[in-house]
């Protein structure tokens, strides 16, 4: 094999805002190789295709951070590609399923969010975080289109979408069971909603009624519920609510696994980043407008962070380290990997 990818990146943006992959490869006549490839933009759809541009990519460069570029020597264009190292970016290079640009929504005069801008892409789980009333519900509901009369623009690429809203209205005086509110509202059929549970490790309760469940149990339902048609688009706002601390391991690690099972695009609302920082992939903090906003452990750092969520916070996130040896099931139960 003439060539080996060792690593690919994406990076939302660069200088002039576009985004941009770096990549590092060893290629055997021309040696370690660290090169910048940009996605091809469509016009017609406002967005950047699953596919780059190789006239607009430079190769043996240097990254200054921040999106900086320094051309090292015996650097070269795109046009020298060979066709492997094509497909390897282009298999890489994920779809956008939604794209929010200066968006804010006023009500009654009263901003609740405003200059909100980001995009989830296929395959990745961007996290929402914040206080109490920091916009992130609203933010969501734009993204999925709920809230109309916009600031900005807000573009969905997909119409497979799933959500599990942060509240739910169930009249728990009736006796619903398990596979009965599987089918509420849900043209599904019993192998899809089998496949769901059993994927949210609560299939031995689908003959359950409601309120005999706990918590955990509840939540694990409800993104069954919203997974059963296998979404490309996924909305989690605050799935780990009234579960105990145990339960919410398990779930942000069921949310990876649906992840990396069905190739979707999750955007996630939390109010505690620790607790997410191994599920999730890019961090948006918010607080009425975008605070900061990257990777988790540079949001973590980022001082705007840390005067929303005090010094104290950072501090235990950067200590914070979840290790990937083990999986955690229903009760609390730890389960090593062998």
């Amino acid at each position: 094999m003439k060539l080996k990818i060792n690593n690919i990146q994406y990076h939302r943006n660069g200088v002039c805002g576009e985004p941009f992959y770096v990549i590092n490869f060893d290629d055997k006549d021309i040696g370690n190789m660290i090169g910048v490839v940009f996605p091809i933009y469509d016009e017609k759809k406002d967005q950047y295709k699953n596919e780059f541009n190789p006239k607009v990519a430079v190769f043996k460069t240097k990254l200054l951070g921040q999106g900086n570029i320094n051309f090292g020597e015996n650097s070269f264009r795109g046009d020298h590609f060979s066709d492997e190292l094509i497909q390897a970016i282009n298999k890489n290079n994920k779809k956008t399923l939604v794209k929010v640009e200066k968006a804010g929504l006023k009500i009654n005069g009263k901003s609740l969010v405003d200059g909100v801008s980001f995009e989830v892409r296929q395959g990745e789980i961007v996290t929402l975080i914040g206080p109490n009333g920091s916009g992130k519900s609203t933010t969501a509901k734009i993204a999925l289109g709920i809230h109309n009369n916009i600031e900005g623009v807000a573009k969905k690429f997909t119409d497979k979408i799933g959500y599990v809203p942060q509240k739910i209205s169930i009249d728990w005086t009736l006796p619903i069971r398990v596979i009965d509110f599987m089918f509420l509202t849900n043209d599904l059929n019993n192998e899809q909603i089998n496949v769901a549970l059993n994927l949210t490790g609560v299939e031995h309760l689908k003959l359950k009624n409601l309120n005999d469940l706990s918590g955990g149990e509840f939540q694990r339902v409800l993104i069954a519920r919203a997974i059963a048609k296998k979404p490309e688009f996924l909305v989690l706002d605050e799935p780990v609510q009234g579960v105990d601390f145990k339960g919410e391991i398990a779930i942000y690690e069921l949310i990876k696994k649906i992840s990396e099972e069905f190739n979707c695009g999750i955007l996630l609302i939390s109010h505690d980043l620790h607790m997410v920082m191994s599920a999730t992939d890019y961090v948006i903090c918010l607080n009425g407008h975008v605070c900061c906003s990257g990777k988790p452990h540079v949001v973590a750092q980022d001082n705007r962070y840390k005067e929303l969520f005090g010094d104290r916070a950072s501090k235990v996130l950067t200590l914070y380290e979840h290790k990937h040896d083990h999986t955690h099931s229903q009760d609390g139960t730890i389960n090593r990997k062998q």
